[in-house]
């Protein structure tokens, strides 16, 4: 019989503790509005993790900062791939780092697909800083055009690492967050023109009839249409 529930109601380092300890063989299947994502175990040991496009301990970590949604663990289910190289109690205790950190990431980063570009005015002293080889990295990636999500993947370091670093490039001002583009509003057709509206052709008047002309009584005529 499978293990499921809520995360509201379940913490997911608990469930994962559970597992390890109980050296159970399944996958965890986590489903959120947005996300899924599934962790294979073996004996208790997790072997293979992805969450959308991360994979391995990365996605240990992301499923364990998710909040809202379900879980499911479905037992004897196995991979034959395997990609999670740190013990799971150790992603445990890195995720409970970073959630700690990724309140303070959401505040200027709300949103995944949020659009980033260069800050052609930033303010002054940004001149004296020195950017680390990872910010390089990432900065590297901003140009306008790609959302959080597509430099996540450019990165390849993972949400949460990138987040981080993409954190304190806002905070320093050396990149912006651009507004969202509105959609434009539909097209309108040119409606066609109208039909000239014509006058109706006269009604022809019935021509008149002569009118006939009084009888003309000959003498005879005369004569016999008078009364005696």
């Amino acid at each position: 019989m499978g293990l499921e529930g809520n995360l509201k109601d379940f913490d997911l380092a608990d469930i994962l503790q559970l597992i390890s300890l109980g050296k159970k063989t399944g996958v965890l299947n986590v489903s959120t509005e947005s996300d899924k994502g599934a962790i294979f175990f073996e004996e208790g040991t997790g072997v293979f993790a992805s969450a959308g496009d991360i994979l391995g301990d990365g996605a240990i970590t992301r499923i364990l900062r998710w909040r809202k949604g379900s879980f499911i663990f479905k037992p004897d289910e196995t991979v034959d791939q395997q990609n999670v190289q740190a013990p799971i109690m150790h992603l445990v205790l890195e995720a409970a780092r970073q959630i700690d950190e990724w309140d303070d990431i959401q505040k200027l980063i709300p949103s995944l697909d949020l659009v980033l570009t260069i800050e052609e005015k930033p303010p002054a002293g940004t001149e004296d800083i020195q950017l680390q080889p990872l910010e390089w990295k990432v900065l590297a990636t901003v140009d306008g055009s790609r959302p959080i999500t597509q430099i996540i993947k450019d990165s390849h370091l993972g949400d949460f690492e990138t987040c981080k670093v993409l954190y304190g490039l806002l905070s320093s001002g050396l990149i912006k967050v651009l507004p969202p583009v509105k959609p434009a509003p539909p097209e309108e057709k040119p409606q066609a023109p109208l039909p000239p509206v014509t006058a109706p052709p006269p009604k022809p008047v019935p021509a008149e009839l002569p009118k006939p002309e009084p009888e003309k009584k000959g003498v005879l005529g005369g004569l016999f249409g008078k009364k005696k």
